[in-house]
C-alpha cells in the first residue's frame, strides 16, 4: 500500500506513473483502489471504472469513459481509438493531475488493452497515474504481454498474496464481532487466504440461518449438507466449468491422486486436465507434492464430492475401475475404485481371479471384501480361483479355515482353529 500511496503522491509534483495490481477475485484489489482516493491531491480528477463493463455502459472500443468524450462508434478503427484516448488524456491533464484506475482488466478486449497501453505511455510524460487491476486467471497472452511492457517501462507490478490462516480467521472475527469456533474457523481457512470470499461465505451462512451464537463466539449450526453446498459454491463458483468438472472428478479419487489417474477416468485430453489442475493449485484449492496432488482442505474435497448423488458415485467408480483395468494400472488403485462401485462387473471378477497372490497379500484388507463379493456371484473356473485367493487372504489376516471354492465364503465368519498340541 505504501508504494501505491507514494506513486499517487507524485501527482503533487506534476509527475505520473503506472501500477499493475494483480490478485484473485476477492483478495482486496477493489478495496485498495477505493482507499487510494483519499491520497489524491485536492485538484486531482479521480476516475474508477471496470474495464469489463457491459456494452451499454462503456464505449465498445475504448477502455475508459473520459469526461467530455462521446462513446466511440462500434466497429471504429482500433488505431484511431487509441489515438483518440491519447489526445483525451492530454486534455484531461491540461487542467490538473489525473488518477485513472481500471479494474478487472482481464475482461477487456484487445482494443481496450491497446488503449490501456497508450494510457501507460502518456503517464510517463503527463501528471497522470494509471492503476490497473486484474486477476491471474484465465491466462491471456495479450494481457501477459501488456504486463511485461508496463514492467519494462518502469511500472510497479504488485501481486496481492493470500492472507495467512490466522489473519483470515481474524477477518471473520471482525465481521462477526465474535470469535469463530472450530468448525466455522475451518470453513474460513478453506477460503485459501481470500478475505473477500471469507466475508461472502459468512454472509451466505448468516442469511441461511446456519450460524449460531455460543458462549465462546460463533459456530456453524447444523445443516451439514446446506453448509457444504454453500462452501462448494464459494470455492468453485467462479471457476470455468471445465476446471470445476475436473476438480469435481478429482474429489472422488481420494485424499491423494495424480494426473495420470485423472487422465484415465476423465474424458479430456491430458493437456486440458493439466491446465485445470494448474488452476486448482494457483487458487490454492489443491496442493502439489511432486507427482501427487491433494485437496488442501478435506472439507472442500468432501463438499465437491457431495455434488454427486450416491448412484453417480457408484457409476463414476465403476467406469474408473474399468478404465484403469484397460490401461493395466496399479492393482491397488483399481481395487479402491471397485470397492466403491457397487456390483462388480464381470471383467472385474475375472481380473480378481487372475491376480497374483503376492499382489493380494500386499494389501489384504483392501482385497478381502472384493474377493468375497466376487466369489458370491461367480461360477466356473474363476470361482475356484477366487476361493483359493480368499483362503490366502484370510490366512494372512489370521483366519486358517479354508473357504470352499464356488460357495459363499465370508472371511468375517471364519474362525481360528485352536492350535494343535
Amino acid at each position: 500500500m505504501a508504494v501505491l500511496v507514494e506513486l499517487v503522491g507524485r501527482l503533487r509534483h506534476g509527475q505520473g506513473g503506472v501500477a499493475w495490481l494483480q490478485g484473485a477475485g476477492g483478495i482486496g484489489k477493489s478495496t485498495v483502489v477505493e482507499a487510494l482516493r483519499q491520497y489524491a491531491p485536492a485538484d486531482c480528477a479521480v476516475h474508477v471504472d471496470r474495464a469489463g463493463a457491459a456494452a451499454d455502459e462503456a464505449p465498445p472500443a475504448l477502455p475508459w469513459r473520459l469526461p467530455g468524450r462521446p462513446p466511440h462508434a462500434a466497429g471504429a478503427d482500433v488505431a484511431g481509438a487509441v489515438d483518440e484516448i491519447d489526445v483525451a488524456a492530454e486534455a484531461l491533464c491540461a487542467t490538473g493531475p489525473a488518477l485513472l484506475m481500471i479494474e478487472d482488466l482481464q475482461e477487456s478486449d484487445e482494443a481496450r488493452l491497446l488503449a490501456c497501453d497508450r494510457l501507460a505511455r502518456s503517464a510517463g510524460r503527463l501528471p497522470l497515474v494509471l492503476i490497473c487491476t486484474c486477476r491471474p486467471q484465465p491466462f491471456r497472452e495479450h494481457l501477459a504481454q501488456l504486463r511485461e511492457r508496463l514492467q519494462r517501462g518502469g511500472g510497479l507490478i504488485l501481486d496481492l498474496v493470500p492472507l495467512p490462516d490466522a489473519d483470515l480467521v481474524a477477518v471473520g472475527a471482525a465481521w462477526l464481532g465474535a470469535q469463530p469456533q472450530a468448525r466455522l474457523a475451518d470453513h474460513l481457512r478453506a477460503m485459501a487466504g481470500n478475505p473477500g470470499r471469507a466475508v461472502a461465505l459468512l454472509t451466505a451462512l448468516q442469511e441461511a440461518g446456519l450460524l449460531r451464537r455460543c458462549p465462546d463466539g460463533v459456530e456453524l449450526s447444523g445443516g451439514d449438507a446446506r453448509t457444504a453446498a454453500l462452501l462448494d459454491r464459494h470455492v468453485f463458483g467462479d471457476l470455468p466449468p471445465q476446471v470445476g468438472e475436473v476438480l469435481r472428478s478429482a474429489a472422488l479419487l481420494g485424499p491423494r491422486f495424480d494426473a495420470g489417474e485423472l487422465d484415465a477416468v476423465v474424458p479430456l485430453a491430458l493437456p486440458r486436465i493439466a491446465a485445470a489442475l494448474s488452476v486448482g493449485v494457483e487458487r490454492r484449492i489443491l496442493h502439489c507434492d511432486g507427482d501427487q496432488l491433494s485437496y488442501r482442505h478435506e472439507i472442500v474435497r468432501q463438499a465437491r464430492a457431495g455434488t454427486f448423488t450416491a448412484a453417480q458415485r457408484r457409476g463414476f467408480h465403476r467406469d474408473a475401475a474399468l478404465a484403469l483395468l484397460a490401461c493395466a494400472a496399479e492393482p491397488a488403485l483399481t481395487a479402491r475404485h471397485l470397492s466403491c462401485a457397487g456390483e462388480l462387473p464381470p471383467a472385474a471378477r475375472g481380473w480378481l481371479a487372475r491376480l497374483p497372490e503376492a499382489t493380494l497379500l500386499a494389501e489384504p484388507e483392501l482385497f478381502r471384501t472384493l474377493l468375497e463379493r466376487a466369489a458370491s456371484t461367480t461360477t466356473g473356473p474363476d470361482a475356484a480361483a477366487l476361493g483359493i485367493r480368499q483362503c490366502a487372504v484370510a490366512y494372512r489376516l489370521g483366519s486358517t479355515t479354508r473357504p470352499r471354492p464356488g460357495r459363499r465364503n465370508s472371511p468375517r465368519r471364519l474362525r481360528r482353529r485352536p492350535a494343535r498340541t
